[in-house]
């Protein structure tokens, strides 16, 4: 299926998550081109890639599942 994934936290989401010990290069997304790569700010990102969509659709399920309840959908492309 060539799969690739990746889960990224913003600024803020780390330094919670590692108890305020966060990387000084870690810095908010400031966003490039004409929305080309837009800032969001999210406090998650997951990035699916694969030419199958089933396989997408059940590695998203999956990580919903992972994270239950913990996040919440802003936005689907």
């Amino acid at each position: 299926a060539h799969l690739g994934a990746v889960v990224a936290f913003g600024n803020n989401t780390w330094r919670a998550l590692s108890g305020g010990v966060g990387a000084e290069e870690l810095k908010d997304f400031p966003g490039y081109g004409k929305g080309l790569a837009p800032t969001t700010q999210f406090d998650v990102l997951i990035h699916i890639l694969s030419l199958r969509h089933d396989v997408n659709f059940s590695v998203a399920q999956a990580a919903m599942e992972a994270f239950g309840d913990c996040i919440e959908v802003k936005e689907e492309i």
